[in-house]
C-alpha cells in the first residue's frame, strides 16, 4: 500500500480502501474455508462456482419465488452445503482425489449457472432491510457488511483451529497424509468431511452476501477465486501438503492479492499484470514455505538430539 501510495498518492482514499476490502470480503471468506481444508490435506476448485450458485439461488427464491429474504439466504446456504458434503463423498469415500473431484465439480456447477441465469444478471430489489445486513455499508466508512461476515467468520475459524479439539484433528488429518492420526484415534475421514462441507458453506455465504452488496449476481460471479483463495492461503503460510497454516496468515494473504488487484488498476498496469503477479506470488511462496519446513525439521531434529 506505501507503494502504490508513493506511485499515485490515492491509495488512502475511501475509494480505494472500500475497493480493497470488497476484494478481501469475498476472498477471505472463502480463504477461511479453503484454508480449514488444505490443513487437512484436501482442495477445493469449485468454490467460485459454488459462491456463484448461492447468490443465484438466493435472487431467484427472492425474485421470481418471494420467498423471505432469510429463508432464501438458508436455503442458498443449505445447498451450498449439500454441494460440499457431495465433494466430501467423492473423495472419502469413492477416493477420488480432492482435486479432480472438485474440478468436475466446478465443471458442472459452471454449467448450471450459466442454464439458470441464461447468461444474464439478475437484479435484487433494493431498500430491503436484510440486504442491508447482508451487504449493505457501515455507516460512511469505507468498509460493508461482507467485510465484517468476513471477521466473524475468520474469528471463529481461528478459535477452533487455535484450542478446539477439532482444530487439533484439523492439523493432524492434513500431517503425513493423517495415517498418524487415524492410529491414535483422530477420525481423519470425518474431519474431512465436515471440513468440505464448510468449505462450501463459507463459499456460498461469500456468494450470498456479495448479492446482497452488489444487488445483482451471474453466473460470472467470484471468477477466479478458487485459486486467488489457495494463494492467499499459501501466502499466509498454508501448507499444500497439509498439517500447517493459519487463519489469520490466510487473512493477510487476502489483503495483499486484494492490495494488488486495487493497486495495480489505480496506477494504470496492464490487466495482465496481476494475474502475473499473482502467479509469481504464488512460486515464492510454496519456495519459501518448503525451505521453511525443511529447516524447522532440521530444527526439531536438534532439539531431540541435544535432549539426549
Amino acid at each position: 500500500m506505501a507503494v502504490f501510495q508513493a506511485m499515485s498518492g490515492d491509495m488512502f482514499t475511501n475509494g480505494e480502501i472500500s475497493g480493497v476490502a470488497v476484494n478481501m470480503a469475498t476472498v477471505g471468506t472463502i480463504a477461511v474455508g479453503v484454508t480449514l481444508l488444505m490443513i487437512s490435506g484436501e482442495f477445493d476448485l469449485s468454490v467460485e462456482t459454488t459462491a456463484a450458485l448461492a447468490g443465484i439461488v438466493m435472487a431467484e427464491l427472492v425474485v421470481n419465488d418471494h420467498l423471505n429474504v432469510w429463508l432464501a439466504t438458508v436455503a442458498a446456504l443449505a445447498l451450498s452445503a449439500t454441494i460440499g458434503l457431495l465433494n466430501g463423498v467423492l473423495t472419502v469415500i469413492f477416493r477420488i482425489p480432492s482435486f479432480i473431484a472438485t474440478l468436475g465439480m466446478f465443471y458442472i456447477l459452471g454449467a448450471v449457472n450459466f442454464v439458470i441465469t441464461s447468461g444474464y444478471a439478475i437484479d435484487l430489489p433494493s431498500q430491503t432491510s436484510a440486504f442491508g445486513i447482508l451487504g449493505g455499508p457501515l455507516g460512511s466508512s469505507p468498509f460493508s457488511a461482507p467485510f465484517l461476515w468476513m471477521a466473524g467468520v475468520a474469528i471463529v475459524g481461528g478459535l477452533v483451529l487455535g484450542g478446539a479439539t477439532f482444530g487439533n484433528w484439523i492439523y493432524a488429518a492434513g500431517s503425513r497424509g493423517g495415517r498418524s492420526a487415524a492410529m491414535i484415534g483422530v477420525p481423519v475421514r470425518n474431519v474431512k468431511m465436515v471440513n468440505f462441507v464448510v468449505c462450501s458453506t463459507l463459499a456460498g455465504l461469500a456468494g450470498v452476501t456479495g448479492a446482497a452488496q452488489f444487488g445483482s449476481v451471474s453466473s460470472g460471479f467470484a471468477s477466479g477465486d478458487s485459486l486467488i483463495a489457495i494463494v492467499a492461503a499459501v501466502v499466509g503460510g498454508t501448507s499444500l501438503f497439509g498439517g500447517r497454516g493459519s487463519i489469520h496468515g490466510t487473512i493477510i494473504g487476502a489483503a495483499l492479492v486484494s492490495v494488488l488487484s486495487t493497486g495495480l488498476v489505480l496506477v494504470g498496469a496492464p490487466g495482465s499484470w496481476y494475474t502475473g503477479i499473482i502467479g509469481l506470488l504464488l512460486i515464492v511462496a510454496v519456495i519459501f514455505n518448503v525451505r521453511l519446513e525443511r529447516i524447522g525439521r532440521m530444527l526439531t531434529a536438534v532439539r531431540k538430539g541435544n535432549g539426549r
